[in-house]
């Protein structure tokens, strides 16, 4: 076959499979249309007969509304979406579930909603709601929350631990869910009716419920119960049981049971309308009510159970048996033809092969069984159970497909022999849809052709290195594959040898995005029309790439040792690159061409990269000497180069000559006296620089770093650390300090800066007077921490308030004298006082005697002068606290009352005893004092305060005193005697 004839093939096949996809989208769609027509119609889920007579239409939904909800505060919250959803408290006051605005019915097909808006398009339930100004967690959604509504997706969050019954069910346009690990309880019916359902995932730290090997169901993981699947579900063979209602109203056309399923549950697959071909393994004991109900195109049954007794009566209500064809294992018509509800089945046929079988023998591997053609005495083959020319009519009828994990021994006993088992027959699993991964012993050395031929669910695939044969198509229109193959080094030709050989399209038409690759050659045509391959990692030394090897992998962008990077790259120990190996190959942009021996790179008429026009990179190795000739013709819409090679690699015929001249062509400094001479086709070199300045911070909540200016030939590189708010710059990890800092960095390598950043710390000084008060908080503080200051007033003092306060997001009070605050930079407060104010209450004891001065209101620790001045004829004698000082000082610290006392003044007379002579008077100085037994002469002015006093008969100097009137007191041995002086 030549490479346009093959490259035609190409697209008739894609051009086949994306008829077929197109005409399963529209099944799917008028299906999902007659669903929606129908649903006023039908029966709801689970209902009966005996329910017949409500259907679903709007007034017969509100009068059983009316009779069997209750009415709930249900708190409707609006989401960004525009949505509403609707919310009530739980009885622990802290947690609310998510209700339908009229909550409470049981009825399944009750209409929760009634006039209300329903939600639509994809909803994101929130993880919290405010109500009346407290947050509550949602927890729970609860029976009917959305049923019925316009939803096409859920995000349901991790705070959810309960979905009710028929929370999602009848949404009709929903098309995936995912379940958070917090779930931990899924009422029945929860997604019942979703007929688009086509995505289920458990999240895998779920620890109730799982969704294991990618099989689109949850299982509830203790007791492997799959409780709710989809359209695409595949039954994993580690679940044993099928729950109520887990399967109903899907539109699958056939369904085989895998062999470790023990029970299928009430109303399993309950009104699956398109169900033509149902499978029932060995395993299966028993059946139950409705669980094939309403299965209106049901025509083949094909029983593996030889004995299939507990089966419900009305396990096939309302599905028309006596058009059934029931396949049953060998021998067995008899004895389903007299059991219900088999004996209802218009055909009873024992399944084929009965007499003479193709294969020799079957075992039971990991829930599978497999068929197995003895080929000599120490090894056998896996085989289809049917003839091979009769394959490709009746595939699987009457016999069990392997589904979920297949797993291919490496030997099997049979008859107490122990065989090898080394090989994979023709079309032996070929169309086997339910298989998700395959396992495949070492002991394999041989895989026949189109042995796994679309079994477009497989998602996994452990590869035999003992492989050295692969026949055509083995694994053509495979799906989901994600593989890496190890295949010894060599090519011969189509016969088995010690060399591997891998058939034309083995991989041909598969749905895998990515491939992992070990040997050293890759094949003629070995992936052509693969249009899902995305990724193709190589992991050996390869060396060869023949012809047509990637030819149409429209999807494909990265062939390369290195994840991650989206190019091809063509490898240092490549030799030969074939006509159009990668012909067609749209989605490539870049191409990395290393090779430093390559002497073939495609054909003049078939080039390596034919019609790839979107390469528009194209990056040559250090390490290139010489480039083949047409290795990168016809790449027109390349619009850049990148050499690393210092000397400029020789050119082969045509290489660049479809590429316009006047491209960026990028080199090494230095080379460009070397690219000019040797590549003369191209007139714009532009020297380049492959130094590198990396920066990056050593915590980004702390503060980020860009590199403003990339170093080059001839200029550093700058680097700035840029800290968030409450932190600062320390130094990078070379304990250089300058920010923003320049550096240089050599050609061809790469420096990486780490900045590194600490908290701000905050100093909070408080300014108090110490006699006023005392104040605790002073002190460092981190940024964000939060301070406390409190102050206590020593007695006499009023603490006012706090002058320094910062701003804050809730104000603080200045004039409590405890605040607390949080420090975002250094906090100087001062605290104010207001001081105490007292009364001095001053009066006399007779107002008539005399009168007092100084008396009021003062401050705290005021020092103030009283005096108290006798009227004439009388005389000061002290204060009511005994103190005889006038005038006097006092410092008020508090209320203070004060009572001058006076006494009446006496002339000079006698007494008892004898009198007392004052002499001269009035004098201008010196007074004389004479009398019996003188002790003390004291001398008062007119404001009765004592002036003068001398002990003792004699004389008194009064000389000092001011001109004026004076009492003289003296007392002496018979009394006291008191006289007027007058001194001038």
């Amino acid at each position: 076959m030549d490479g346009s004839t093959f490259s035609y093939c190409i697209k008739l096949c894609r051009r086949a499979a994306a008829q077929t996809k197109q005409q399963n989208k529209m099944r799917k769609q008028l299906f999902s249309l007659a669903l929606l027509l129908l649903a006023g119609l039908g029966f709801a889920h689970g209902q009966t007969p005996n329910d017949a007579h409500c259907s679903y239409s709007i007034d017969c939904n509100r009068t059983k509304n009316l009779k069997g909800a209750k009415s709930v505060n249900a708190v409707p919250f609006v989401l960004p979406s525009g949505d509403t959803l609707y919310f009530e408290i739980n009885s622990d006051s802290s947690t609310v579930s998510l209700v339908a605005p009229h909550h409470g019915v049981t009825d399944y097909y009750i209409d929760w909603y009634g006039n209300h808006t329903r939600p639509s398009g994809f909803i994101s339930i929130p993880s919290t709601v405010t109500i009346d100004s407290v947050v509550y967690t949602v927890t729970r959604i609860e029976a009917g929350a959305l049923f019925m509504c316009h939803i096409t997706g859920v995000s349901i969050p991790n705070t959810i631990t309960f979905i009710g019954r028929s929370a999602f069910a009848r949404d009709s346009l929903i098309t995936s869910v995912y379940i958070p690990q917090s779930v931990t309880q899924i009422r029945e019916y929860a997604f019942s009716s979703n007929v688009l359902l086509d995505t289920i995932v458990v999240d895998t730290g779920n620890t109730v419920y799982d969704s294991r090997y990618n099989c689109n169901a949850i299982i509830e993981t203790a007791t492997n119960t799959l409780i709710k699947g989809c359209n695409t579900t595949i039954i994993p063979s580690s679940v044993t049981a099928l729950g109520n209602f887990s399967l109903s109203y899907m539109p699958f056309t056939e369904m085989t049971i895998p062999n470790t399923i023990v029970s299928i549950g009430q109303q399993t697959f309950y009104r699956c309308e398109q169900l033509v071909s149902i499978t029932i393994s060995e395993s299966v004991t028993s059946i139950g009510d409705y669980a094939f109900g309403y299965d209106s195109n049901l025509s083949f049954i094909t029983l593996q159970n030889p004995s299939l007794s507990n089966v419900s009566s009305s396990a096939f209500n309302y599905t028309t048996l006596d058009s059934v064809t029931l396949i049953v294992p060998c021998g067995r018509t008899s004895y389903y033809a007299s059991r219900s509800p088999w004996s209802r089945c218009a055909n009873i046929v024992e399944q084929p092969d009965c007499g003479d079988p193709y294969y020799d023998f079957y075992a039971t591997s990991y829930g599978n069984r497999l068929y197995y053609k003895i080929l000599d005495s120490s090894r056998v083959m896996v085989v289809h159970p049917l003839e091979f020319d009769s394959v490709g009519n009746s595939f699987w009828t009457g016999y069990v497909q392997p589904t979920g994990q297949l797993v291919i021994p490496d030997s099997v006993v049979y008859n107490n022999v122990i065989y090898a088992v080394t090989k994979v027959g023709d079309e032996a699993f070929m169309n086997c849809f339910g298989i998700t991964s395959l396992w495949i012993s070492n002991s394999i050395d041989t895989i026949e052709r189109k042995a796994f031929a679309f079994d477009f669910m497989i998602d996994e695939i452990s590869w035999p290195i003992s492989l050295l044969y692969m026949g055509d198509s083995a694994l053509f229109g495979c799906g989901r594959i994600e593989i890496t193959i190890v295949i010894p080094p060599g090519y011969s030709g189509p016969t088995p040898s010690v060399d591997a050989w891998i058939g034309g399209g083995a991989f041909g038409g598969c749905n895998f995005s990515s491939f992992t690759y070990g040997g050293s050659t890759i094949g003629y045509g070995t992936y052509s029309g693969n249009s899902f391959l995305n990724y193709f990692y190589y992991s050996g030394v390869l060396t060869t790439i023949d012809d047509h090897a990637f030819d149409g992998c429209e999807g494909l962008s990265v062939f390369t040792r290195i994840a991650g990077i989206p190019e091809v790259r063509i490898p240092r120990t490549m030799q030969s690159v074939g006509n159009a190996a990668f012909g067609h190959c749209i989605a490539i942009t870049r191409v990395c061409y290393e090779a430093d021996s390559c002497y073939r790179m495609g054909s003049d008429t078939l080039p390596v990269f034919m019609n790839d026009w979107n390469i528009s990179l194209l990056t040559i190795g250090e390490h290139v000497r010489w480039i083949p000739s047409y290795a990168f013709l016809g790449c027109t819409g390349l619009d850049t180069i990148k050499s690393y090679s210092m000397v400029a690699p020789a050119l082969g015929v045509d290489v660049f000559s479809d590429i316009p001249a006047n491209i960026p062509v990028y080199i090494p400094c230095g080379s460009l006296e070397s690219y000019t001479s040797r590549w003369p086709h191209f007139t714009n070199f532009i020297e380049m620089y492959d130094g590198r300045l990396t920066a990056h911070s050593s915590d980004t909540t702390r503060g980020t770093v860009t590199v403003t200016t990339q170093p080059s030939c001839r200029a550093s590189g700058v680097v700035v650390a840029t800290p968030r708010y409450g932190f600062h710059f320390v130094n990078w990890n070379d304990g250089d300090t300058a920010n923003p800092r320049s550096i240089s960095v050599p050609d061809s390598t790469s420096i990486t800066l780490t900045a590194n950043f600490e908290i701000n710390e905050y100093s909070l000084t408080v300014v108090c007077d110490t006699t006023l008060g005392t104040v605790h908080g002073n002190g460092q503080y981190l940024h964000g921490a939060t301070a406390s200051v409190s102050i206590v007033p020593n007695y006499g003092y009023i603490f006012n308030h706090w002058a320094g306060l910062p701003q804050q997001d809730s104000p603080v009070d200045s004039t409590r004298a405890e605040v607390s605050f949080v420090m975002y930079d250094d906090v100087e407060l001062t605290a104010l006082f207001d001081t105490m104010h007292f009364t001095l209450t001053l009066s006399a004891n007779n107002p008539d005697w005399g009168t007092v001065d100084g008396g009021g209101e003062y401050a705290y620790g005021t020092e103030l002068t009283v005096s108290a001045t006798a009227a004439e004829g009388y005389h000061f004698a002290n204060w009511s606290d005994g103190s005889e000082e006038n005038p006097r000082t006092i410092v008020l610290r508090e209320d203070m009352q004060l009572t001058a006392n006076f006494a009446e003044g006496v002339g000079i007379h006698g007494t008892e005893g004898g009198a007392v002579r004052l002499f001269p008077n009035p004098t201008n100085g010196l007074l004389s004092v004479e009398g019996e037994g003188v002790s003390l002469v004291e001398v008062y002015d007119m404001a009765s305060r004592r002036v003068l006093a001398a002990e003792g008969a004699g004389s008194i100097d009064l000389t000092a005193l001011p001109d004026g009137v004076y009492y003289v007191r003296v007392v002496h041995g018979r009394g006291v005697t008191v006289g007027k002086v007058v001194k001038r």
